[in-house]
């Protein structure tokens, strides 16, 4: 039979852990950790590669890269800096553009 006490040491470590996992769920994506499955990469009409995050705007894509390879040193680019303090990150040596596509149909 379980005392009291640990009866109440049990459901407070069950209570600590739900709290701190819904507060790093409530954070943006950009304040948790990333993942590679979170990333969706296309190739375009132009033969170029973009991505996006799932979390982005569904018109917000990123690139153009030449190659998938391309498409993956970014995407781990972004995996490895997301476990880096927001202050410590540094951004990526290679260029990392923002597009905007109006029509997602006409351009992939």
């Amino acid at each position: 039979m379980t005392s009291i006490s640990e009866f109440v040491s049990k459901h407070r470590k069950q209570i600590k852990n739900i709290s701190i996992e819904e507060k790093v769920n409530n954070l943006p994506w950009y304040q948790r950790p990333i993942e590679r499955s979170a990333f969706t990469s296309r190739k375009a009409k132009d033969g170029k590669h973009y991505l996006r995050h799932k979390e982005w705007a569904e018109k917000i894509w990123i690139g153009p890269y030449n190659t998938l390879k391309d498409v993956d040193e970014i995407i781990d680019s972004y995996v490895k800096m997301s476990a880096v303090a927001p202050l410590n990150r540094i951004t990526s040596d290679r260029e990392i553009h923002s597009v905007y596509i109006e029509d997602i149909n006409k351009f992939f």
